[in-house]
């Protein structure tokens, strides 16, 4: 399917729509269900659906981030041992 916009949003919404009913008892909701495309693609334009998205490389977290940074940081500090 082409995208008329150039890029693969509908895919991306698709995919994160699919997951989310998978994954949730959304669909047992009718006023949810109708506004959840409008919702997906308000998420998308934030950059919120980026995991779905083939052509991007995976993220990691902010908070697997910050532990990755406390765990080097501590690795390149220097190792002294305490007397008592």
């Amino acid at each position: 399917m082409a995208d008329m916009c150039g890029d693969n949003r509908f895919e991306i919404i698709a995919k994160a729509k699919a997951d989310l009913l998978e994954s949730t008892n959304v669909e047992t909701d009718e006023a949810e269900m109708a506004v959840i495309d409008n919702i997906l693609f308000r998420c998308w334009q934030m950059g919120w659906l980026d995991r779905y998205d083939r052509r991007t490389e995976p993220t990691i977290s902010k908070m697997e981030q910050v532990d990755k940074d406390i765990n080097v940081r501590s690795k390149d500090e220097p190792q002294t041992e305490r007397s008592e």
